[in-house]
This record gives structure tokens, C-alpha cells and sequence, in this order.
């Protein structure tokens, strides 16, 4: 199994992480779990690229919006990976619109979630 089939998953709530782990182990991908953008971007920095993000959209700290906005000064590889915000809304405000981002509402649908991975 290779990078392409590693996710991150990027979640304050120690619970969703682990629900989120699990779920997508138990289907063959690799996960990374982060508890705070800040730690994943890091990640992102030494130049791991992983084949989807997915990013809790309130966070304290860094918020979603936040991270995507230091994504888009990353190399053009790691700008690239699709992310998919998840949110307690069902809708995000104030996304670039050039920016290639799914939502996400929690809790997490799994069809959605896998609609997401199997589409990239």
C-alpha cells in the first residue's frame, strides 16, 4: 500500500479520529490522524503528500478555513490534494472558490465519505 491510499484526518475530537481511523483501516487506506491543523501542515511541509485531507472545519486554533489558506503556499503538489471539510453545518462559508473542496456534514455519512475517496 502506498501514499496514494493514505488519508489524513484532522480532528480536535480524539473520538472522531479513531471512529475515522477505523473506518477507513477497515477498508484498506492508511491514516494519519492530527489533532490540530497545525501538526498536519507540518507534515504537509517536510513534503509527505497524502492522496485526501480530511479537515475538521472548527477547530480551536487553526480553523479549516486557516489551513487551507497555508495549504495554498505549499508547493503545487501538496496544493493539490483534495480535502474535504467536515462540518457539524452541513455547509461552509468563505471557501475559494478555486479551491477543490468537498463538505462533509457530520455526523460522518460514510457513503459520502467514500463517494469522496473513490472520486479522486
Amino acid at each position: 500500500m502506498g501514499r496514494m491510499k493514505t488519508v489524513y484526518i484532522i480532528d480536535d475530537d480524539k473520538d472522531i479520529r479513531e471512529v475515522m481511523t477505523y473506518v477507513l483501516e477497515s477498508e484498506g487506506y492508511k491514516t494519519v490522524p492530527f489533532s490540530n491543523a497545525s501538526s498536519a501542515l507540518e507534515a504537509l511541509k517536510e513534503g509527505n503528500r497524502p492522496m485526501a485531507i480530511i479537515l475538521d472545519y472548527m477547530m480551536p486554533g487553526m480553523n479549516g478555513l486557516e489551513f487551507l489558506d497555508k495549504l495554498s503556499e505549499l508547493p503545487p503538489e501538496i496544493q493539490t490534494v483534495p480535502v474535504a471539510f467536515s462540518s457539524g453545518m452541513g455547509r461552509v462559508d468563505g471557501i475559494n472558490s478555486s479551491a477543490k473542496v468537498t463538505v462533509l456534514s457530520k455526523p460522518i455519512d460514510l457513503e459520502q465519505l467514500f463517494s469522496f475517496l473513490n472520486n479522486i
